[in-house]
């Protein structure tokens, strides 16, 4: 469990200067091991964000769930996709409460409900440099028990992202990233880097990306009643621009 001490700047003081004594000279100065990252949000803004989008969605049953992504900014894709940290990654904290929230690999999480008077004063604590108040809305795809979705249902889960998007007023500053984004593909990221994509039992060619695969929807010809399917298992399957991929061609097994 994480201390409340990680809300602060942590500092490696190394000098002998004491009361009274001359100040530090070069050879005796502080050493910054961790930087304040300016992505530290506040937990009750984002929480009643994300409870704005859940009323946007269409009526069950639906394809589509949106999850909660961390804003990097310094890493590619690539390393997006790899991100787990062993310690911990996304943490709620303020003078009572520490909470680490369960993460999927790629920065992928739900925010757990707070009673009113924790959620007032709680941050949203993040393992990495992230953007400054903003939060990433990703649109998970539900899958059936055998891990698999027709490509009709697909078509359908980008209706439904389209729907939301149109509910959206373009005045909502909070959202407006969400109502712009554009989806032409999906990804799968899974435990090991062994997974594959399957068009009606044909492998599909796609993006490697870490433990993610990124199929670029219409480059393979499919049917409605085409069923796409992913094995083993993945941890997550989602919606995807395939544009911030460009530099890595689909059929790139490398």
């Amino acid at each position: 469990m994480l201390k409340k001490s990680m809300a602060v700047l942590l500092l490696s003081v190394s000098f002998h200067a004491c009361w009274g004594q001359e100040a530090p000279t070069d050879e005796h100065r502080i050493v910054v091991q961790s930087r304040i990252n300016q992505g530290t949000l506040r937990y009750h803004a984002f929480y009643k964000a994300f409870g704005r989008v859940l009323a946007l969605l269409p009526p069950a049953p639906r394809i589509i769930e949106p999850i909660y992504q961390m804003s990097f900014t310094e890493l590619p894709p690539e390393q997006e996709d790899s991100f787990l940290k062993p310690t911990w990654n996304v943490a709620i904290v303020d003078q009572e409460t520490d909470i680490d929230v369960p993460m999927i690999r790629g920065g992928y999480f739900v925010l757990p409900a707070l009673e009113d008077k924790l959620a007032k004063d709680a941050s949203i604590l993040f393992n990495s440099q992230t953007r400054k108040n903003f939060l990433r809305i990703a649109w998970k795809l539900r899958l059936r028990t055998s891990q698999s979705l027709a490509y009709a249902d697909i078509m359908r889960a980008l209706q439904e992202v389209n729907e939301v998007q149109k509910k959206i007023p373009w005045y909502s500053l909070e959202l407006r990233t969400e109502k712009r984004a554009r989806f032409d593909a999906v990804k799968a990221c899974f435990a090991e880097d062994n997974g594959e994509l399957r068009l009606d039992d044909q492998p599909l060619a796609v993006i490697h990306s870490a433990h993610c695969r990124i199929y670029k929807l219409g480059v393979q010809s499919a049917k409605a009643a085409s069923e796409m399917t992913f094995s083993p298992a993945p941890d997550i399957v989602v919606l995807e621009d395939s544009g911030r991929y460009r530099s890595r061609h689909a059929g790139d097994e490398g």
